[in-house]
């Protein structure tokens, strides 16, 4: 009897540590929560702000306005650029000012436009390189209209300044001004300008 006592508590002790080990490895491969941001980044928060459901790069940044590039690069975001509910993230102190009050924008994403027949012509200046845009363009200056027209997309390259052409329909080449944004399809972020055409 003592004999078959021994025996099955010799049994039971390995079942035991094996079910200690899956679990402890199932554990670990669990996602763990992210460090936002790295204690160097920590040093030049304004503020914290920890993410709710519908939130999306862009949207914080607007909400404390800053750019989207300043928000993922303060906290060490890379693309595809995702963030998580309960993530806190870094909010970095918006950029510096001259002794003017302008903010500095020498290395902040522009583009200019410009209409040669029916062809949009778009030239993108410091873009994040390999984002993907739609191209969307409407009838108005300073708000997109209620019609809105994707031409295409927009992929930046590996050059600061790209050149990109888009045939625009027939009706929009009509109007006298044209709202053109590119929307990041990642982050959602809109950088919108107007054109003149004048007819």
């Amino acid at each position: 009897m003592l004999t078959l006592n021994l025996s099955k508590r010799s049994q039971t002790l390995p079942r035991f540590v094996g079910i200690f080990l899956a679990l402890s490895l199932l554990a670990g491969l669990l996602p763990q929560p992210a460090r936002a941001f790295s204690p160097a980044a920590a040093q030049t928060c304004n503020t914290r702000y920890t993410v709710k459901s519908g939130d999306t790069l862009s949207s914080i940044a607007l909400q404390y306005k800053i750019s989207w590039t300043e928000l993922a690069a303060a906290n060490n975001l890379k693309e595809p650029y995702t963030i998580y509910v309960g993530q806190v993230l870094c909010i970095p102190v918006a950029s510096t000012t001259s002794s003017t009050g302008t903010t500095s924008s020498s290395n902040r994403a522009s583009f200019s436009l410009a209409l040669k027949g029916r062809f949009l012509v778009i030239t993108t200046s410091n873009f994040p390189k390999k984002n993907l845009y739609y191209v969307k363009v409407s009838e108005g200056r300073f708000s997109q209209g209620p019609e809105i027209t994707i031409v295409g997309r927009l992929m930046v390259r590996n050059k600061p300044d790209n050149v990109y052409s888009y045939k625009l329909p027939r009706e929009l080449t009509t109007v006298r001004y044209l709202r053109v944004c590119l929307k990041n399809i990642v982050t959602d972020a809109n950088t919108c300008r107007s054109l003149y055409i004048g007819r």
